[in-house]
């Protein structure tokens, strides 16, 4: 579920300062799906505090964090707490990729589906919005497994704990792509060419599920792969026998163009790698590459580890492609 759309009417990306001013006018109490956390004076503080809630929401239904949102305070009729009024932020500069490594370094396994939008109001007040994900693994913070319930984070108990670590029916793997400098190969070629030069890293990150049976696939838009000295045109397969728990497969790969293809493209190489095992469900990551001014090619976009179950298909479309016009 989109949290933020189901809150706010609009994307985690698309909010601004004072969709957040507008949300706290009236009183807003906590959920199972919704948190609120103000900033206090030592920010490490504030992030063991968040580590734990984003646990929590991946081991529940997801949800959305609010940090730097009012004091929390008892409501008059209820014993539930509201938050309402003027904002609580931080002086400190909140960066959106420092915030996602750290949380995606202190929570095991490494998680995904979390999406950080720090916002600012022009005067150096921060405050940060945080969704996440319901997550098809158990997660820990610090040793302990957290949940929501009752619109609280608590320590798991035993039994859930149990269902959480057995409902991971499949390894949990993601594939990469990591990049090399483009170089002018010192080779003889009919025409003078350049290489763009990386390597495919697949993990599995599921501590007790090993993986068997790695199968993946690269594609390219733009030039030609080459291994060994042999052309292999725009795509190239391999696959992998056993992936264990953080000890990852590589595998390198070079695409070649000329330098005619060169000047007269836009520069823009799109990169598919596809994925499966033998239990783990398909996933795709995408890549738009800028290799216009050589030295390091520059990454324009990168869409990592989609599940093709999560990807939208037209039957009609899929249909046409594969069998054309009946």
């Amino acid at each position: 579920m989109d949290y933020s759309k189901n809150y706010f009417g609009k994307s985690i990306t698309e909010l601004k300062w004072e969709d957040i001013t507008s949300f706290f006018q009236e009183s807003q109490p906590e959920t199972n799906n919704i948190e609120f956390k103000s900033f206090g004076e030592q920010l490490d503080k504030g992030f063991d505090i968040i580590y734990k809630e984003v646990t929590s929401f991946l081991n529940s239904d997801g949800g959305l964090i609010i940090w730097g949102a009012p004091q929390e305070k008892r409501s008059e009729k209820k014993k539930e707490k509201i938050s309402q009024g003027e904002l609580c932020p931080t002086k400190s500069v909140l960066e959106k990729d420092r915030i996602i490594q750290k949380i995606i370094s202190n929570i095991s396994p490494m998680p995904q589906g979390i999406s950080v939008n720090p916002l600012d109001d022009g005067n150096g007040n921060y405050i940060c919005v945080i969704e996440i994900k319901k997550s098809q693994q158990a997660h820990q913070y610090n040793g302990t497994y957290y949940i929501r319930i009752d619109a609280t984070t608590k320590p798991a108990p035993h039994y859930i704990v149990e269902s959480l670590i057995k409902q991971i029916r499949y390894p949990h793997i993601e594939g990469y792509l990591s990049f090399l400098p483009i170089v002018e190969p010192n080779i003889e070629y009919t025409a003078p060419s350049y290489e763009l030069r990386g390597s495919i890293y697949i993990f599995n990150w599921s501590p007790i599920h090993n993986e068997a049976n790695i199968k993946w696939k690269l594609t390219t838009d733009f030039g030609r792969f080459n291994q060994g000295g042999m052309p292999k045109g725009n795509v190239i397969t391999n696959r992998h026998e056993e992936l264990h728990y953080g000890n990852p497969i590589q595998f390198p790969f070079t695409i070649q163009y000329s330098k005619a293809d060169f000047e007269n493209s836009t520069s823009i190489i799109s990169l598919i790698l596809y994925f499966a095992g033998k239990n783990a469900p398909p996933k795709q990551s995408e890549y738009l590459i800028n290799v216009y001014n050589r030295g390091y090619p520059r990454i324009d976009e990168r869409k990592e580890n989609i599940l093709l179950a999560d990807k939208e298909l037209n039957k009609e479309e899929v249909l046409k492609q594969w069998l054309g016009d009946r």
